[in-house]
């Protein structure tokens, strides 16, 4: 048994240590931005309303958290003007499984408003589901709103472009 435990301790040990050892600069073709969602070379952009900018529709969509934490879409196109959103849907859940805030959106002059807060707390997990036109996929997007402000750049975590 004592000699299964040390090969065991010694297999263990050695792939640690290969492990720390390991390179991270190794040379492929990714980025490794160690979650974040940006191409390799292609730095976050920040929403025009300072909140975070989605490229998974046409138009974009940039998610802002208001103060009254209501939150905000706003499609945009590739300048971070705002687009035509005609025919857009959008609804969201937020906040804890055990008791989430399901969001409806309503049109606000050239966006979309929850009619509904999320609830308290500095970092508010969210999904929302984003129709940008009758023709278009519905596209989900998860994102854990953190408000805490980043100390590198002007924007809250949530929307943060540093990179850090």
């Amino acid at each position: 048994m004592k000699t299964k435990l040390l090969l065991l301790a010694l297999a263990l040990g050695g792939a640690l240590n290969l492990y720390a050892q390991h390179d991270h600069d190794h040379d492929h073709d990714h980025s490794h931005d160690h979650g974040k969602h940006s191409h390799a070379g292609e730095a976050p952009a920040a929403g025009p309303n300072g909140g975070k900018l989605f490229k998974s529709t046409e138009p974009h969509f940039e998610l802002f958290m208001q103060d009254d934490r209501k939150v905000r879409v706003t499609f945009v196109d590739d300048d971070g003007k705002p687009a035509d959103h005609a025919g857009a849907s959008v609804s969201g859940i937020g906040g804890e499984r055990t008791k989430p805030t399901r969001l409806s959106f309503e049109a606000v002059d050239s966006a979309y408003v929850s009619t509904e807060p999320l609830p308290e707390g500095n970092i508010v997990p969210l999904i929302v589901r984003v129709k940008p036109d009758a023709s278009s996929k519905t596209v989900t997007e998860r994102i854990n709103i953190n408000l805490a402000q980043c100390g590198s750049c002007d924007y809250r975590e949530y929307a943060c472009i540093c990179g850090h």
